[in-house]
């Protein structure tokens, strides 16, 4: 019934259970934050949209927990009133029957769960692509810082190279250019002529 509907989901925003509340209750604050954290070292987030998708994630997982948890207590209650009815009651029997009872809100409760992990594998399927693209980009802008370092490197030795040969070069021009600038200058041993007496 639409009534129905209407407490499940006050109770689902009032134990955390849906997306819309708030996934930390009042007290809890300090353990979620040690959670968090443990989710930030495990994925490592570098940018803001990854910072927020481990954070979601974090979140379903604490909404997760609390729902088994739910569902354990509610399971092991209704198996205690069976029980109080009937001794020989059998835990099969007794949680088939909490799932169809409204008035336990179990089922409600394993809906909600189901929703959590649809969730949790959604997003951790987005962080996943996203964490995989930097990645990618970051080993193409490696690869490609590389290559410009190989041609940087390349370009040093062969203006090395140049520079030595210009500087050879200039070498043997000023080494061929010394007989005859000693011939100009009047030098008697530029000759092959004997100095007359």
């Amino acid at each position: 019934s639409e009534p129905g509907k209407a407490t499940v989901s006050k109770n689902a925003v009032k134990h955390g259970l849906a997306g819309k509340s708030h996934a930390v209750l009042k007290g809890e604050e300090d353990a979620f934050a040690e959670h968090l954290t443990g989710f930030r070292k495990a994925y490592n987030p570098q940018t803001k949209p990854e910072e927020s998708l481990v954070k979601t994630l974090a979140q379903n997982f604490w909404r997760l927990d609390r729902a088994h948890r739910m569902e354990s207590a509610a399971f092991d209650q209704a198996f205690a009133e069976a029980l109080d009815e009937s001794p020989d009651a059998s835990e099969p029997a007794v949680h088939a029957a909490a799932l169809n009872d409204p008035q336990k809100n179990l089922r409600n409760i394993v809906t909600y769960a189901a929703r959590i992990q649809r969730a949790i594998e959604k997003t951790t399927a987005q962080l996943k692509s996203l964490q995989e693209e930097r990645k990618a980009a970051y080993a193409k802008a490696e690869e490609e810082a590389m290559l410009l370092t190989e041609l940087a490197n390349e370009h040093k030795k062969i203006s090395q190279a140049a520079a030595y040969f210009h500087e050879g070069a200039s070498q043997c021009v000023a080494n061929s250019s010394a007989p005859n600038l000693a011939a100009k200058s009047g030098d008697p041993t530029s000759t092959g002529d004997s100095p007359t007496a």
